[in-house]
This record gives structure tokens, C-alpha cells and sequence, in this order.
């Protein structure tokens, strides 16, 4: 039950940073393809088969082509905007059963 309570108080506290964020909103202003990858991480569940690190990379990835180096848009090329998108995926994604249980899940 403590683990719960963490959890919904880091996610909360993941959404205040996110909604603080003034870069991040300006990039997601400029592409707003970006807005749905974010709201996938702000909905993930840790729900059975929940893998963190490859929800994590999957959406990085979807990220990648919409802003750092590779685009084309130069207010959207920067290791700034890049890192302000995939840090705050994966600061709203929850946690998986291995962050959780590090020794394994209880039986």
C-alpha cells in the first residue's frame, strides 16, 4: 500500500514538472505530434507485461522523428528540445515490477 502512495505522488509530482515546464510546452506548440507520445507516457498503467524500458524506447523513438538533430524545423533541432520531450516520457512513466520488486514479486 506504501508503494502505491509513492507511486501516485511521484506520478503527481511528474505532472506538476511537466506542466511547469515552459520549454516542453513551447516544443510541443511548434509539433504537436509530440502531444500524444507524452499523454501515452502521463496514462501508462503498470499493468501485467508492463515493460518500463521498452515503453521508454519505443516512444524515444517515436520522439526522434519529430524533434533533436534529424529534423528539419531549427527550433526543434536541439539537444534541449529533445531532452525536455524524452525526459519528461520518461519521468511519466510509472514504474514496472522490476523497479518495484528489485529481488522479485512477492508470491
Amino acid at each position: 500500500m506504501c508503494t502505491l502512495t509513492a507511486q501516485k505522488r511521484s506520478k503527481a509530482a511528474a505532472i506538476r514538472r511537466m506542466q511547469n515546464n515552459a520549454l516542453l510546452h513551447r516544443v510541443l506548440e511548434i509539433e504537436p505530434r509530440l502531444k500524444p507520445l507524452v499523454e501515452a507516457a502521463k496514462k501508462q498503467k503498470n499493468e501485467p507485461g508492463y515493460n518500463r524500458i521498452h515503453a521508454y524506447e519505443r516512444l524515444k523513438q517515436q520522439a526522434e522523428t519529430l524533434v533533436g538533430w534529424q529534423v528539419k524545423n531549427p527550433q526543434l533541432k536541439t539537444s534541449k528540445s529533445f531532452d525536455a520531450v524524452v525526459r519528461t516520457i520518461g519521468d511519466l512513466l510509472p514504474p514496472d515490477d522490476v523497479d518495484l520488486y528489485p529481488e522479485g514479486k512477492p508470491a
